[in-house]
């Protein structure tokens, strides 16, 4: 698996990454797809359109403050899901910001419950992070954050920034 990593701003597949953005994200839990846009040109923000043998493979929107690195979005075309793509970029990522901690939040699991919401944090538990057993609430859904760091502590600070 030989995956490149292109700067969404340099990408001939824009249309193709918003699409992939909108079908891959609930309403709730999706920016503005201009407002990412925007922000990608920051120098904090990295935005990429993932390729296999210039084919999409999938999309990549990180941002990075000091030592922490946030996984803001992930997400691989329908087509390629279940193929290995998601674990590798996630150890491409891991790889390439080594020494620093990776953070992401995803949706709340239902208690007892297997679903959609279990598996995805079961892949990312599978993929070397650890739960912080922290949950926030944004736009009246809750999401559990994880990190590549066990014994790191989410504080208040960590999520005004």
């Amino acid at each position: 698996m030989d995956l490149e990593y292109v700067n969404f701003l340099s990408s001939k597949s824009k249309n193709r990454i918003k699409s992939l953005y909108i079908k891959s994200f609930p309403k709730e839990e999706r920016y503005p797809f201009w407002v990412l846009s925007l922000c990608a040109r920051g120098k904090n923000t990295e935005f990429y359109a993932i390729y296999e043998n210039k084919e999409l493979i999938g999309m990549e929107y990180i941002l990075k403050y000091e030592n922490t690195v946030y996984l803001f979005y992930l997400a691989i075309n329908k087509r390629y899901r279940g193929r290995g793509y998601g674990s590798k970029i996630l150890k491409d990522l891991i790889k390439r910001y080594e020494g620093k901690i990776v953070i992401l939040c995803i949706e709340r699991p239902d208690k007892d419950c297997e679903n959609i919401k279990s598996k995805r944090k079961e892949f990312y538990i599978k993929n070397d992070f650890y739960s912080t057993n922290k949950i926030i609430e944004y736009n009246g859904v809750e999401f559990e954050v994880l990190c590549t760091n066990n014994d790191f502590i989410v504080k208040e600070e960590h999520l005004e920034n």
